[in-house]
């Protein structure tokens, strides 16, 4: 309850006074970290998790989420070590899969977005491409994701190529990918190109 009105003080004093921390309650404690903002409490709450490998161990949930926080912080190598730890463990999806199924969600293109995020926040737009153009499956969110990236690292044309290969392949551009295409406009003084954008 704490959690969901964004209590955070007292929902980790509950948290913390847990008997036993099944891996439901971290991933929870950490997204309302991440929700909240609190990027530095989540990342100290995942070296904790980790500490507590006996225990507990994380999933794609937990990758998500400290990828997120990594792209806030800008901490690409642990989001690296992140990633890569999650990879040797052989994190799969099968938590989330029955839901993601539910909503044709494939959830490696969701642990990919992530990182795609990730990687774009911490202005390592080459890395980003990279990972873009590898993925197999890609949505929505993952061309709006590349689309904002370009944009905030003042890629501007590619930004705005992008957008245009987006529509070509047939999916339809949500808020944000318009924001990024605006923003790439703005940025790069392209106001009629920004009034062209459908």
């Amino acid at each position: 309850m704490y959690m969901k009105f964004g209590d955070l003080c007292s929902a980790e004093f509950l948290f913390e006074s847990m008997d036993v921390k099944d891996l439901v309650a971290w991933n929870a404690f950490i997204a309302v970290c991440v929700q909240s903002g609190n990027y530095a409490l989540a990342l100290k709450y995942y070296h904790k998790m980790c500490a507590n490998a006996d225990a507990v161990q994380f999933d794609s949930f937990t990758v998500v989420s400290m990828l997120s926080t990594c792209g806030q912080l800008g901490s690409l190598e642990i989001g690296k070590e992140i990633y890569d730890c999650a990879r040797k463990q052989e994190i799969d999806c099968n938590v989330i899969v029955k839901n993601a199924r539910k909503q044709e969600i494939d959830c490696n293109v969701i642990v990919k977005n992530a990182r795609l995020d990730m990687y774009l926040k911490c202005g390592s737009t080459e890395a980003g491409r990279v990972l873009f153009y590898e993925m197999k499956q890609r949505n929505v969110v993952s061309w709006s994701t590349m689309i904002v990236g370009y944009a905030m690292n003042g890629y501007s044309r590619e930004a705005l190529e992008l957008f245009t290969m987006m529509k070509q392949e047939g999916l339809r551009p949500n808020y944000v990918t318009f924001l990024g295409v605006l923003s790439a406009c703005s940025h790069a003084g392209l106001v009629n190109e920004g009034k062209r954008c459908q």
